[in-house]
């Protein structure tokens, strides 16, 4: 899965776990705002951190036809 400029991220649940599930690591969301080589620079609620690529996945949006909802799901 590629990432990018203005994809909403969370780090991997491989991360999450590998930290001992740190607050830091499970509470960890943004949004993409520059990829530069293997790093990606998130925007979030305290700042601009950056982050390896390597350790986010994407949250997207996508519609269920059957139900006629969206849904939030992180694709790995």
């Amino acid at each position: 899965m590629t990432i990018n400029v203005k994809d909403e991220v969370v780090m991997k649940a491989s991360v999450i776990k590998r930290t001992n599930h740190s607050n830091f690591a499970k509470n960890f969301k943004g949004v993409v705002t520059q990829i530069v080589g293997n790093t990606a620079d998130v925007q979030t609620t305290s700042g601009i951190r950056s982050v390896p690529v390597a350790n986010l996945s994407v949250v997207r949006n996508v519609f269920d036809v059957r139900t006629n909802k969206t849904s939030r799901i992180i694709l790995d």
